[in-house]
């Protein structure tokens, strides 16, 4: 990077935070607002189209964007931590499980990789989408492994490559950012600086316009963070290679203290001479297996005292102080003594365990210096007193010293705290990394193999719908154009499915909760069974509860002259208490399905029952009031009731308590599923005629 001079570097950092500041109070603002609004539970299948719209709005529009920008920047971690049960009804439920499975994928957990990579399938995301992405998590990786080589004709393919699976409008800068962020957290700062220095200039040559106010946010956060290495880009914690977290509590350390070490006793540092008659107190520090006692200074030794191995601290005003492993503990002064001989321009793994208890949590800083000044500085923060991360040393590295910065107030034990270094770990990186390409090369190996399975069974289904929409149009005539029947409303299959029983059986009435494209076909089979037996329709009764979509079906009929063929009933949704004592949200339909029992001649009718609504986000098991209010109201009827949607888990479950609520009432009921459909059904055969109408 060119230098320049620390005055100006200093102006245009504050400007860059200012900026990032105004765009952060923006977005927090805007996630305020978005809390006071009513927030519904959305299902991520089995809606009709008549449902989608309305119940879609009581979503976060904004939370796939937001899990895209955490992808595009590499933030992991974020993704992992992401609640799938709560976006379970999402209606982009399969992207984010997609998501979430890339960031596993990262992280090396290839178990969950793979679990959510199934859930993505089975929830509906494309093959060729799921392939995309996973290939773009190989891509990432071999971009980390260039950089380790310091390729960097490789790092910038591999990482624009890692970012091209969503669509982005520019995959180089994004591509970009990624790369200085991935070699950011695995210690490879020169490698980061080296891609700034070459991206910094064509950036100011052009300004861009980003209207999305995270990703703006994101990319000046990265800016920040390359303009000065002592700020949040040198804070990224790299994947661990060796000990555990729980390893490091239980360090050999704890049991290695010898009883000079128990007598540690307070010296006040001074501006130098000898370092071992001057320091606050000794360190314990591993460096590849050799047993170091690092001598730690500070600038104001008169914040500090010692009280059995007890190291008290007390800040004024809360302003940071820095222990420092050098004779006065100024970490802008390279050591006299070099207490730590690491090698330049090599890789490091750094950990430890800082025992502490107060307000502001340490942290650790390692300063490196040439033959004249301090050349580099790196933080890493840690987390219930353990830290690790992955450290690449300047190639003009002369001495390096340890430091902890503290504040406020607090207290250190000494005894149970101590850094371990490991040096020489190129090899070892680059060997995880061999051992992770090959985890994922077998992954995507198992991928690509379910995505050819699932890839012909696509094109097989899709053939089929094909094949069932033509059928579907041809009965409806060429005079009426159908609906849609893909996707949000019924799928043509099951179009045929209803068509075929209202055909094959001499059912006296229809009842249907949640119209929509079913409607018009029902109307359509029983005009043509009563035209061709020569004898008056049977009547369709069909309910929806809401007025846009109730309209909309009254347009279909009109178009295809059938409105007179059904009863359209706007229902609204009101409180009905279960034979379980549960109450749901359901069709206010009970004044409509009495109107119409009374007006059957034959007093034990034969009823076919369509359950298409209401959807889910009304309410746990929103379908199960169909059956209870159909034997309550048609006590003596053959009621033949299908269930839509049957591949849901929901569904499934409340058809198991309608067999449960037969068998309490000692109705004989006959289940047949249809699993061959898109979508599955399941049909129940009722014979209720041994109860008595009420």
């Amino acid at each position: 990077m060119k230098k320049r001079s620390k005055k100006k570097l200093k102006k245009r950092l504050r400007k860059a935070r200012k900026k990032a500041l105004r765009q952060q109070r923006f977005a927090a603002e805007i996630r305020q607002e978005a809390k006071g609004q009513p927030v519904e539970v959305l299902p991520a299948l089995g809606l009709t189209e008549q449902e989608l719209s309305p119940v879609l709005e009581g979503h976060d529009e904004n939370a796939l964007a937001r899990a895209k920008t955490h992808w595009f920047f590499g933030e992991w971690q974020q993704l992992a931590a992401l609640d799938m049960d709560s976006l379970r009804t999402h209606p982009d439920r399969d992207r984010f499980a997609l998501l979430i499975a890339s960031a596993h994928q990262q992280l090396g957990d290839h178990d969950k990789a793979r679990k959510y990579t199934r859930v993505a399938l089975d929830w509906g995301c494309p093959p060729r989408v799921v392939a995309q992405v996973l290939i773009a998590g190989v891509h990432n990786t071999l971009g980390r492994a260039a950089g380790l080589k310091q390729d960097e004709s490789r790092i910038a393919h591999h990482f624009e490559a890692s970012v091209a699976a969503i669509g982005t409008r520019d995959n180089a800068l994004v591509g970009h950012a990624r790369s200085v962020r991935e070699m950011a957290r695995m210690g490879l700062l020169p490698q980061a600086a080296s891609l700034v220095d070459h991206q910094l200039p064509a950036s100011n040559r052009k300004k861009r316009s980003l209207h999305d106010q995270e990703n703006h946010y994101k990319e000046l956060k990265t800016e920040i963070e390359l303009l000065n290495h002592e700020l949040a880009l040198t804070r990224q914690v790299s994947q661990p290679f060796h000990a555990s977290d729980q390893d490091i509590k239980v360090n050999r350390w704890q049991f290695m203290r010898s009883p000079e070490d128990e007598k540690t006793t307070f010296v006040p540092g001074g501006d130098g001479g000898d370092q071992s008659q001057s320091y606050i107190f000794k360190l314990k520090v591993v460096l590849d297996d050799a047993d170091l006692s690092v001598s730690v200074n500070s600038s104001h030794p008169e914040y500090f005292s010692i009280d059995a191995n007890k190291l008290k601290y007390s800040m004024p005003d809360n302003e940071p102080i820095y222990l420092v492993s050098n004779e006065n503990g100024d970490f802008n002064k390279a050591p006299i003594n070099n207490q730590i001989n690491l090698a330049p321009d090599s890789a490091h793994e750094v950990s430890g365990f800082i025992s502490y208890r107060g307000e502001v949590r340490p942290v650790v800083w390692f300063f490196e210096y040439d033959e004249k000044e301090k050349i580099a500085s790196k933080s890493v923060n840690i987390k219930d007193g353990v830290f690790r991360i992955i450290h690449r040393t300047n190639n003009a590295l002369s001495s390096f010293c340890l430091g902890i910065r503290l504040a406020g107030e607090g207290v250190i034990d000494i005894n149970h705290s101590f850094i371990d270094i490991k040096s020489g770990l190129l090899p070892t990186i680059t060997e995880s990394m061999k051992a992770e390409v090959g985890q994922l090369d077998d992954l995507l190996l198992r991928v690509q193999e379910r995505l050819e399975r699932m890839q012909k069974k696509e094109i097989s289904n899709s053939t089929k719908q094909i094949e069932h929409f033509m059928r579907l149009q041809h009965y409806l005539g060429p005079t009426i154009l159908i609906p849609e029947v893909h996707n949000w409303p019924i799928s043509p299959d099951f179009g045929l499915l209803i068509i075929n029983r209202v055909e094959e059986n001499d059912y006296d009435a229809v009842i249907e909760f949640g119209s929509g494209t079913s409607t018009l076909l029902l109307a359509k089979a029983v005009q043509n069974v009563g035209q061709r037996n020569k004898c008056p329709a049977s009547p369709v009764l069909s309910f929806d509860h809401l007025e846009k979509y109730y309209t909309q079906t009254q347009g279909y009929l009109a178009r295809a002259g059938l409105e007179h063929m059904v009863n359209l009933v706007l229902a609204p949704l009101v409180p009905y208490t279960g034979p379980d004592n549960e109450v749901y949200m359901y069709y206010d339909c009970e004044s409509s399905l009495r109107q119409l029992m009374d007006g059957l001649p034959n007093k034990s009718p034969k009823i076919l029952v369509i359950v298409d609504g209401p959807p889910a986000a009304t309410g746990k098991h929103a379908r199960f009031p169909a059956l209870p209010i159909m034997l309550d109201i048609c006590a003596g009827a053959e009621i033949d009731i299908i269930m839509d949607d049957y591949i849901r888990d929901e569904e499934k479950t409340i058809v198991v308590e309608w067999m449960e609520l037969l068998a309490l009432q000692n109705i004989s009921g006959e289940k047949i599923e249809f699993t061959s459909l898109e979508k599955q059904a399941c049909l129940i055969a009722i014979d209720s005629s041994n109860q008595e109408q009420k």
